[in-house]
């Protein structure tokens, strides 16, 4: 279950190349070398990182008090219709998410405090803006920090947010480095992104429906034995 956090942030990072790339390409990274890039990089990547894990823990405690009320296959079955209706209805239907005054808002402050480091040569500033930049509003990230809830622990819903971060790594940081080329973010990208949510749309509602499929949908009274062993207090 572990791997599909990766995998959704590797395959999501597509969808976040048009939100985050640009902020990537205005990075204050050093253009001149090499190794001092490549630290920079890593520190904005480590910021963001960092945000996902803290939600991760936060969204894996709601998660546990699921699992030990018996409620994580019906978690899992609603993340399943989550997904499936996402696809449905922005890609096929073609409608376009609302905004609402309290986004607009948010994202307005995350941008001016993220302004203040673009250009800045202080060491540091590139992880204070990928710190920033894991808060700002982001559909994929949404999804993630619902799968960390399918985790149904602290720690895994922590590992699994690191995981989905990590999986953003490559192509956030090929938007740095490449982003000045002439077309870059032209590429149709997010051709692939519905395949992509439909199949973990899938994979959820078969892992909630329990139907005994090994390491797909593994049987209900395995999962009900797992929440249940959560619950039993050693003796002494």
């Amino acid at each position: 279950m572990l791997w599909s956090g990766f995998l959704l942030g590797f395959l999501g990072s597509l969808h976040c190349l048009g939100m985050c790339g640009p902020i990537a390409l205005m990075l204050p990274i050093s253009r001149s070398n090499a190794g001092l890039a490549f630290v920079q990089m890593m520190q904005y990547h480590l910021g963001r990182i960092l945000t996902y894990a803290l939600f991760g823990i936060l969204f894996g405690f709601f998660g546990k008090g699921l699992a030990l009320a018996g409620l994580q296959q019906n978690l899992s079955i609603w993340l399943g219709i989550l997904f499936l209706s996402y696809v449905f209805f922005t890609y096929l239907l073609k409608l376009k998410t609302p905004t609402w005054h309290a986004y607009n808002k948010v994202m307005m402050r995350l941008q001016a405090h993220m302004s203040r480091f673009f250009k800045s040569k202080k060491p540091g500033a590139t992880f204070v803006m990928g710190v920033l930049n894991g808060f700002l509003p982001c559909g994929m990230v949404y999804m993630a920090l619902f799968g960390s809830m399918a985790m149904d622990s602290l720690e895994l819903g922590m590992i699994y947010m690191m995981l989905f971060g990590l999986g953003t790594i490559p192509l956030m940081s090929l938007a740095a480095y490449m982003g000045r080329k002439p077309g870059f973010f032209k590429i149709r990208w997010q051709r692939v992104l519905p395949v992509m949510i439909f199949v973990f749309g899938v994979y959820f509602l078969l892992r909630g429906l329990g139907l005994g499929i090994p390491y797909v949908s593994p049987a209900a009274q395995h999962l009900q034995v797992k929440a249940e062993a959560a619950c039993v207090v050693p003796s002494h």
